[in-house]
This record gives C-alpha cells, structure tokens and sequence, in this order.
C-alpha cells in the first residue's frame, strides 16, 4: 500500500477527500432546483442528515480528519460545500462578518444530530424525524433571525 500512498495518515486523508467529494456531488443533487433561501438551508440539513445515515463510517471518518487546505482538490470541494451554505445564510440577511459562526452553528448542531442518531442514542419513543424537523427550523431561525415556521401566528 505505501508504494502508492505515504502513510496511513496520508490514507485517511485520500478517504476523506473522496468522502467529501461525493457528499458534494449529492449536496448539489439535492440542491438543484431549490430557489428559496431558506429552503436551500433545509435542503442541505437534510442532506447531512440522508448522507450520514447512508455513508456512516464515511461520514464520522470525515468529522475526524483535518482536512488539507494546501491540498487543491481538497481546497475546491471543501470551497463548494462551504458556498452552498453560504450562500442561503447570506440571502437570508446574515452579515459576511456572522457567517462563518452560522455556519458552525448549523453544522455542529446537525453533526451532533446526526452522529447520537446512527449511534442509536434517541430512545425516547418520540420520532427523531419531528425533532430533526423541529431542530433545523429552530436553528434557521436562530441563525437568521426569523420567526420559526413552527411558531409563527395564524
């Protein structure tokens, strides 16, 4: 194997830009079509959520190695998936300067969602798809500023 590649870090790192690259490809799947803003942000939760639960090994070996910024193939994808969340969250009035923090936040949210969901750690007979529902409203609401969908008057 190392005649082909470094070392095993080098490995994981080959694992993870593949992993990347096809989450990409679906993200933007997903995402054709969409128009809304807010709709776009949805798209993508669920996205997250689909893939992991499709690809789990991938997806926690993703979340565990320090992508490689210098790397260029890396670089353009980890760019891509970042614009596709970006882009809704600035549409939707969030300041270039709140950007990268509503990013983390939707993305440490949904990851921790995700990984106590294929882990089998909700066992509280509700159904995790109304909480994953009422999880990515609330978090858009938040992150944007707007009223929540759930919550809104009639």
């Amino acid at each position: 194997m190392y005649n082909h590649v470094a070392s095993g870090e080098a490995l994981a790192r080959l694992v993870a830009l593949e992993a990347n690259r096809q989450f990409l490809t679906a993200l933007q799947a997903r995402l054709e079509g969409v128009t809304a803003p807010r709709d776009q942000l949805i798209a993508i939760a669920y996205q997250v959520r689909d893939w992991a639960n499709e690809n789990d090994s991938l997806y926690v070996h993703m979340a565990r190695v320090e992508p490689d910024h210098a790397d260029l193939d890396a670089a353009e994808i980890l760019s891509g998936i970042l614009a596709a969340l970006s882009a809704p969250l600035g549409a939707l009035g969030v300041a270039e300067g709140d950007r990268v923090h509503a990013m983390r936040t939707l993305r440490s949210a949904l990851h921790g969602f995700v990984l106590l969901e294929t882990s089998g750690q909700f066992q509280l007979g509700v159904n995790t798809g109304d909480s994953f529902e009422w999880l990515v409203d609330r978090l858009i609401a938040g992150v944007t500023g707007e009223q929540s969908s759930q919550n809104a008057p009639a």
